[in-house]
């Protein structure tokens, strides 16, 4: 059987666990530094109950943190028809322009691909609402491949359609906190560092740093590097299918830097990714950089099943140096690059030693992620957790996982 064929069969009936109401955090512990950290650092040695303000502490010496830059836009948009019925336009992804950065820079008009609650009662009659110095303008057609719809936007005034979405938009918090956005989740559901627009889920894990603790990182000789990973909404998707083969992973962008590549390769330390979403960025990278090595045209694009389909594996700096010579030979800064990528069991991490996390809902994509990390422990980290009075989910505590014996196989 076939490795792919092996993680395809398995069953999400064994990645479920019971996740109280209650226990699903409503909003942030503040400061951010006294939410919980449950330290993991191998199968055979006891969990630590700690806090994100000993976070230095526990880091190995000289570590490089790896921090998701995304920037959550107010992806939300409410309008109401002249009966007052609500209709809510929740975006998904621009396709005219079909870039994100030229897409919120533009002052006229754009086309994005979207989510529409109540769309039953919504014909053909644009909807418009009042923006500052003008007038926004909303129309939409159903898309007949894959479903959904795309919705024109149109106004007046002048403004950078970055703008617009920041005076008429909502924050889109977690379907799973089953309220309505706050004024404060403007605010608490945005890293501090935050910084290229374009995800509609923000990077959760991030929130627990503050600008105080990731100048005191770097005083401790910890060092900060930062990629993109613009989240998408199939964060949020249920896995449906009795077994993980039957779910399609949905895609998301990861903006690829020369700079970024060269700093990963010159760094002594343990990398630690902060988040599922930098964790993914890096994996697929080294993936994208395995390919490269296959064919030197490959497109830039990492598939679901592509760390299980047989590629030979390199070691790191091989294939960070591949890398960077492709964007030398190309002339270029930045590469966007497409992952789809699924990191569960059987997997072992190319790129990054060790991951900071939240805790996640029970049957995702995200739990399967953890497991493989920490090989198959996750059973004994989230009942410690339940016992222990940590908050799970986006607004809850954390996780820091450290392999005390990490495989070094990869990491010259």
């Amino acid at each position: 059987m076939s490795e792919t064929s092996r993680v395809a069969e398995l069953r999400m009936s064994e990645f479920q666990y019971a996740l109280p109401a209650e226990r699903i955090a409503q909003q942030p512990i503040l400061p951010p530094e006294r939410a919980k950290l449950l330290v993991w650092q191998g199968k055979d040695t006891p969990l630590a109950d700690s806090t994100f303000g000993a976070l230095k502490q526990w880091l190995p010496a000289h570590s490089t943190l790896v921090f998701n830059d995304t920037k959550v836009v107010p992806a939300r948009v409410v309008l109401h028809k002249p009966s007052g019925a609500r209709i809510e336009v929740f975006l998904l992804e621009p396709t005219a322009p079909h870039v994100y950065e030229e897409a919120m820079r533009t002052t006229e008009q754009c086309v994005w691909k979207c989510l529409i609650g109540n769309a039953k009662k919504w014909n053909n009659e644009p909807l418009t609402c009042p923006i500052p110095g003008g007038v926004l303008e909303v129309t939409h057609e159903a898309v007949s491949e894959g479903g959904g719809f795309t919705a024109q936007f149109r106004w007046t005034g002048g403004e950078s359609f970055s703008a617009v979405l920041q005076a008429v938009g909502q924050i889109p918090i977690p379907p799973y906190l089953n309220r309505e956005t706050r004024e404060e989740d403007a605010l608490w559901y945005q890293t501090v560092y935050a910084h290229w627009e374009g995800s509609v889920a923000a990077p959760t894990a991030g929130l627990h740093f503050s600008e105080t603790m990731l100048a005191s990182l770097q005083t401790h000789g910890h060092e900060l590097l930062y990629t993109t990973l613009h989240v998408g909404a199939g964060t949020f998707l249920p896995v449906k299918s009795e077994t993980i083969g039957g779910h399609a992973m949905h895609a998301e962008r990861v903006l690829l830097s020369r700079t970024l590549l060269e700093r990963l390769l010159a760094t002594e330390g343990k990398i630690i990714a902060v988040g599922t979403t930098s964790l993914r960025a890096l994996e697929s990278i080294y993936w994208y950089g395995i390919l490269l090595g296959q064919n030197s045209s490959a497109t830039a694009q990492v598939a679901q099943w592509t760390p299980y389909s047989g590629l030979t594996e390199e070691r790191r700096r091989a294939v960070l140096l591949r890398l960077i010579a492709h964007l030398q030979q190309n002339n270029l800064e930045v590469v966007e690059l497409t992952t789809s990528l699924l990191i569960a069991p059987t997997y072992r991490l190319k790129m990054a030693d060790g991951l900071i996390t939240n805790f996640h809902q029970p049957g995702s994509t995200l739990l399967l992620l953890v497991s493989a990390v920490v090989g198959g422990d996750w059973e004994r980290i989230y009942a410690h957790a339940l016992a222990s009075d940590y908050r799970f989910l986006s607004y809850g505590d954390g996780c820091l996982i450290l392999a005390k014996e990490p495989d070094s196989e990869l990491l010259g």
